[in-house]
């Protein structure tokens, strides 16, 4: 293959392809600085595939004529915190890779990983995208990553528990493995301070946007006032942004799938009053609110497609935001923070930001974690504000004043000192780390959540009096789901009722299956539908029954018609069925 005319020029990232290849060559650990739309997600894997000479421990060898030969073990994990831009980028590679949109060919040389597909071959696969959360299982019964010559960590400054663990577990690794490799990429995010954790490696910078973009403030709105409107505001900003200015598509920020499907039925609500037929002075039904500028370059648009986008969507939909649309017609996708990262969606010329985020937060006098919506960082700001600048010239509507993003705070708490710490701690007991506070993390986490932690692994008999792991411990390690609910499916073995209990678990571990539809008489409908399903002993009994009879052959069927019927998520329960199936094979897995 001629991978040179392969590559795709126009991204900045190509400049230094030869300095990138020559630093990664010369050093084991490298932290990479791509801002926004330089290509360090899907063209640096691709150079290292195909350009960089990889000499592992086995392969020091040299070919007849005295060169180094290029190791025929070459295998890339590149990890992303999201399944959805895991999946993304995988297809975008291999489309690149292989110069042609046959879906077919993904899962050959590149491939990807996530929770409910393993779309690889192995002995294969030179380059798989996966989460963060598969990696770190892969460690679990492999600590030094043996399958892997070089581990890529993306989009690092998104700083969750699993990427933070896996940091450190990857420093680990690399003073074991000499002949590993490891990249820490990041758009906006201090550097130095990953830099001096893997002891003052270098940094390559990457000069990123391509094109300019406009931000626009909405005048003397701070956070507290826009808290209880922030969803309508941005509806109203989708509208006007669909009136009056010229084609491009809209990318707007919410925080949650409740907030999503409520904007998509207003917008969509609104957009069929105006018939899809704007010009830029039919701008009279639109709230006085909004003090945005117009723009002369105003066109005819035929049409939109709406879409929305969050974390428990069916892949299947994800992959929808994808599509092309005809000539002529936009694009309006409401999303969560799931776009803010490693998704280029083409075409994005337009972003609206809410300047809120739906955050997990720890209370320890509950135990439990609490959903709360919060301002974001400045770097996220700015993270959102560069999915305008991909593709085109951007304009990004932030709905919030220029005063108050002065106010945010510079980064995000990392999650490592906010939320539960339950699962972190088990998993690495199941590494065989003796002291939990010593393990060498990038930033330290608050030791009450640790200390907490380890008292209820203890109570659930997951630890022993002394630390150690024990063998109930060992075998709730295997299940990738609370270690609240991993106990309850091993104590489920001694009552006889594990088949309930698997499918319990399975609805407990996603959203709300419940539809509340808008208006009062079509809400009253969702509340006799939901009633049907009611148990007289709570919410745990309902999910079972909701299931059930889903899955009946002479009731549900599995059908999206049926949950139609009764105001259900057709999306979570095809979600909590993967579950189930999961939870079943590890059962099989451990001779449960």
């Amino acid at each position: 293959l001629n991978f040179i005319s392969m590559y795709n020029k126009n991204i900045p990232i190509y400049k230094y392809k030869d300095q990138l290849i020559d630093a990664i060559q010369q050093y084991q650990i490298l932290v990479i600085v791509g801002e926004t739309g330089s290509g360090k997600t899907t063209q640096l894997p691709q150079y290292i595939l195909n350009e960089l000479n990889y000499h592992g421990d086995s392969d020091k060898a040299e070919n007849d004529d005295g060169k180094k030969r290029k190791s025929s073990r070459m295998s890339i994990a590149v990890t992303q915190p999201r399944r959805i831009a895991a999946i993304a980028a995988a297809q975008q590679v291999c489309r690149e890779y292989h110069g042609s949109k046959n879906y077919h060919l993904l899962g050959k040389e590149i491939g990807y990983k996530i929770r409910f597909e393993n779309v690889t071959t192995p002995n294969v696969t030179k380059l798989t995208y996966m989460t963060d959360g598969v990696l770190l299982r892969e460690i679990i019964d492999d600590p030094l990553l043996t399958n892997y010559n070089i581990i890529i960590i993306d989009e690092a400054h998104e700083r969750s528990i699993e990427t933070d663990i896996l940091l450190g577990l990857m420093k680990k690794a690399c003073k074991q493995r000499s002949d590993l490799k490891l990249l820490v990429m990041s758009a906006t995010l201090n550097m130095v301070k990953f830099s001096d954790f893997f002891d003052e490696c270098p940094i390559f910078s990457i000069p990123g946007r391509l094109y300019d973009i406009d931000i626009f403030y909405q005048k003397n709105l701070n956070f507290s006032t826009s808290k209880s409107k922030y969803v309508s505001l941005a509806v109203d900003t989708a509208l006007n942004i669909h009136q009056n200015q010229s084609l491009g598509h809209i990318l707007v920020f919410l925080t949650g799938q409740s907030e999503i499907e409520r904007a998509y039925r207003v917008f969509d609500h609104e957009n069929e009053n105006v018939k899809n037929n704007y010009y830029h002075n039919h701008s009279n039904n639109l709230s006085s609110s909004l003090s945005y500028s117009q723009e002369d370059d105003s066109m005819y648009i035929k049409g939109l497609y709406i879409f929305p986008i969050y974390s428990v969507l069916e892949t299947r939909h994800q992959k929808s935001i994808f599509k092309e649309v005809p000539p002529g017609y936009r694009k309006v996708i409401f999303a969560t923070n799931i776009a803010q990262t490693s998704l280029t969606i083409p075409g994005i010329k337009y972003v609206i930001d809410s300047g809120f985020v739906k955050q997990f937060i720890y209370k320890p006098e509950l135990s439990m974690d609490i959903l709360d919506i919060t301002p974001i960082s400045k770097t996220a700001a700015i993270q959102r504000a560069g999915r305008a600048g991909r593709t085109q010239n951007g304009k990004v509507y932030r709905l919030y004043s220029k005063l108050a993003y002065e106010e945010l705070e510079q980064d995000t708490l990392p999650e490592i000192k906010r939320c539960n710490l339950l699962g972190s701690v088990l998993l690495l007991k199941k590494l065989k780390l003796k002291n939990i506070l010593d393990f060498d993390f990038i930033d330290k986490p608050n030791i009450f959540l640790e200390v907490k932690a380890i008292q209820e692994l203890y109570l659930l008999n997951a630890l022993d009096k002394n630390g150690r792991i024990t063998e109930t411990g060992n075998q709730m390690a295997n299940f990738p789901i609370s270690p609240y609910l991993a106990k309850v499916l091993l104590s489920s073995i001694t009552f006889k009722c594990s088949v309930e209990m698997i499918i319990i678990v399975s609805m407990l571990s996603v959203e709300d299956v419940y539809i509340t539809p808008r208006g009062q008489k079509k809400q009253q409908e969702a509340h006799k539908a939901h009633s049907h399903f009611y148990h007289v002993s709570g919410d745990h009994m309902t999910m079972l029954n909701i299931y059930k009879q889903w899955a009946s052959p002479t009731l549900g069927n599995f059908s999206k018609e049926w949950c139609r019927k009764y105001f259900l998520h057709y999306r979570a329960l095809v979600t909590a069925r993967n579950i189930k199936g999961q939870l079943e094979l590890i059962f099989q897995k451990l001779n449960l």
